[in-house]
């Protein structure tokens, strides 16, 4: 019987994420997953897709999700999702305390299945907007003084190179 990646997806999406229900997780990924795009501190493999929706869970107990589209080729499944919640508890991800403000986000991911399992995935979420709807934007007067230094540093870093980059074309 081939595996509706579709609802592999969907289930990881309402029942891994959305209601944090780890004996899903174990169904549907593989303890090796290989995650492109793991956050500092982040485990690897199962766990650390786990620790990144409990943390999610922790910031915004009341989360609700709504997937938006997924679809397959029979090796790999996309989604795009959107996620609600209120920022009601610490967002460690951040250092954060609690906003209780409310937050919609969107995300997506690739993921690759073998086997029955997510063994790889690619993934990307909105954060900038999540971070505007916490009130929790920069202040212009930071954003030029971190742009100054940022630009400072990398002129650094140019003279310290052994050799420029070469040009292409």
């Amino acid at each position: 019987m081939t595996t509706d990646l579709t609802e592999m997806y969907r289930r990881w999406l309402y029942e891994a994420w959305g209601a944090g229900d780890v004996s899903v997780a174990e169904e549907l990924i593989a303890e090796d997953l290989v995650d492109h795009n793991r956050l500092e501190g982040q485990p690897q493999g199962r766990a650390g897709d786990v620790w990144a929706a409990n943390m999610v869970r922790t910031a915004f107990p009341d989360l609700r999700f709504e997937l938006d589209i997924a679809f397959s080729n029979g090796e790999y499944v996309t989604g795009r999702w959107t996620m609600t919640g209120t920022n009601t508890g610490p967002f460690e991800m951040f250092g954060l305390p609690p906003t209780g403000r409310p937050v919609t986000m969107t995300g997506q991911e690739i993921f690759r299945v073998r086997d029955g399992k997510f063994v790889e995935v690619w993934h990307q979420e909105d954060v900038p907007t999540m971070l505007s709807n916490l009130a929790l934007d920069p202040p212009p007067f930071v954003m030029r003084m971190a742009a100054k230094r940022s630009a400072r540093l990398y002129r650094r870093e140019q003279r310290r190179s052994p050799e420029p980059l070469a040009r292409v074309g």
